[in-house]
């Protein structure tokens, strides 16, 4: 298997056909997975192209200082952070709801 760490900022498609063709037949030959790990992201969706369904896995996202303050100001992170779906309402990393407009300031950074 391969395991990807990542703070979750790559370009879009992540890595050339050929890459992506090597990986698809050592899935398809081996069953070789590829597992991502986000740092302090809960979604990336280069990420998501790159690694086998189900296996992206964030880790930090939930505790970051800016998302947390953000929502218990009653505020919404957008734009990398937190999502909120389609209807306006989300549950973030965080586990707590959060609803209103997308598009908060991308943090320093980011």
């Amino acid at each position: 298997d391969v395991l990807l760490v990542t703070d979750g900022e790559l370009r879009m498609p992540p890595v050339g056909d050929d890459v992506m063709a090597c990986l698809r037949r050592l899935a398809n030959d081996k069953g070789v997975q590829v597992h991502g790990l986000l740092v302090g992201k809960p979604s990336s969706p280069p990420l998501e192209t790159i690694c086998s369904p189900g296996c992206v896995h964030d880790f930090l996202a939930k505790y970051d200082p800016v998302t947390i303050l953000t929502l218990a100001s009653g505020g919404s992170v957008g734009n990398g952070g937190d999502t909120v779906k389609g209807d306006g309402v989300g549950e973030g990393a965080t586990g707590l709801k959060i609803s209103g407009k997308t598009g908060s300031k991308p943090r320093a950074g980011a």
